[in-house]
């Protein structure tokens, strides 16, 4: 399914967040081999949370959010065009946003 434009804004929300707030060094575990994204984060509090690339257990992704772990998550491997079509040809800067 193509993403909304509101969710494609969503998405460049969270990666902002994402990148503001360093997530993408607080992952454990990040594994994409097996066909199916998956990362362990550990919040500064010391929670974990299971990151999909569809899904993730913290309280945003738990109601259906576009959160910051999974836009991290997806930009560490490569598949941020999952939520942003197009992201990679684009000079989208989400450290300048």
């Amino acid at each position: 399914m193509y993403p909304t434009p509101k969710q494609i804004e969503a998405a460049k929300r969270a990666l902002r967040r994402a990148y503001a707030e360093g997530c993408h060094q607080r992952f454990r575990i990040v594994d994409d081999r097996s066909g199916c994204v998956y990362g362990e984060y550990v919040n500064p509090q010391g929670e974990l949370y299971h990151v999909l690339d569809v899904a993730c257990d913290c309280p945003a992704g738990r109601n259906g959010l576009i959160c910051k772990h999974r836009a991290s998550l997806l930009d560490l491997t490569g598949r941020l065009d999952q939520l942003i079509p197009g992201v990679y040809e684009s000079d989208y800067d989400p450290v300048a946003a």
